[in-house]
């Protein structure tokens, strides 16, 4: 939908290792979305990736409300 706010965030280091019991599957989150934050720009994304942080650690709430409020912010002064 053009003009509608997005954000996407991930902490850089944001990937998932699980066990063998879970089908030893990786999910890579922060490296995909860096290497590909030009393209979600353009496609109309605000996007964040954070410096050295994992999957929990982007997740955080000290992390995630912060950005957020911020986030939020400048969306509500873009529109006004």
């Amino acid at each position: 939908m053009p003009g509608l706010p997005r954000l996407a965030f991930a902490g850089s280091d944001d990937q998932i290792d699980y066990s063998p019991l879970w089908g030893g599957v990786q999910v890579r989150i922060g490296a995909p979305l860096a290497a590909h934050e030009g393209e979600l720009t353009a496609a109309g994304w605000d996007v964040r990736v954070l410096p050295g942080l994992d999957h929990l650690g982007a997740m955080h709430s000290g992390v995630v409300v912060p950005l957020i409020t911020a986030w939020l912010e400048s969306v509500a002064q873009r529109h006004t």
